[in-house]
């Protein structure tokens, strides 16, 4: 395994999980977003519901085809079922609903013989196949960012380990007998141009001591 292979693994990697945190972050904020707002007009329709409700006279409003309700009285000696719709398998257990299809809430009111009380659930579908199609881009993206690393880092890896291996090369030429180029030094003064001096100067003293020689 070459060495630019492995640096493009260590980049992609390190990308990898860096992208991972930010994604379960970006993620868990925009499900509180969304279950918050959602939560905020469930309530807002709960208390509508209940401000139409009485017990004396006893008026209870048919639900809608999207909602959900039980109503209960408690009169302070038992607490009784007014009301229970037929969808209500979330809020009341008359059906088994899990809490993935429905997100409820629960208001009350105090009338003068008693507490009304109202259980309220919505379906939650749409708000969850937003965040399951969220959830799914974050993944695409991050296979797309993992492959975009690993070409980067090895394009990148390439032309870093270039001066090296035009070292190596004169490296495996050079010997007392050979009179050797010396190497263009990069530009900058990171790490390769201190090599490529050192490089340099051990291809220079070669040629000294060969010129010397031949002299003696």
């Amino acid at each position: 395994m070459s060495l630019r292979f492995k640096a493009a693994v260590y980049f992609a990697a390190g990308f990898l999980l860096l992208w991972s945190l930010v994604s379960i972050f970006l993620f868990n904020s925009f499900s509180k977003s969304l279950y918050a707002s959602f939560d905020r007009q469930l309530k807002t329709r709960a208390e509508i519901v209940l401000e139409r409700i009485s017990i004396n006279p006893k008026i209870i409003p048919l639900p809608q085809p999207d909602e959900s309700f039980a109503v209960f009285y408690d009169s302070g000696y038992s607490t009784d079922t007014i009301y229970g719709s037929q969808n209500t398998g979330y809020i009341m257990g008359m059906q088994k609903k899990s809490a993935e299809d429905w997100r409820g809430t629960t208001v009350s009111k105090i009338e003068s013989t008693g507490t009304i009380t109202l259980d309220y659930a919505l379906p939650a579908t749409s708000i969850n196949k937003s965040i399951d199609q969220l959830w799914m881009l974050l993944i695409i993206i991050l296979f797309i960012g993992f492959g975009m690393a690993f070409l980067l880092a090895y394009w990148l890896g390439t032309k870093i380990i270039r001066p090296v291996r035009q070292i190596v090369a004169s490296a495996n030429a050079t010997n007392i007998y050979n009179n050797t180029g010396l190497l263009q030094e990069p530009e900058g003064h990171d790490e390769l141009n201190e090599l490529v001096v050192s490089f340099n100067r051990m291809l220079l003293r070669i040629s000294e001591q060969a010129a010397n020689q031949s002299a003696f």
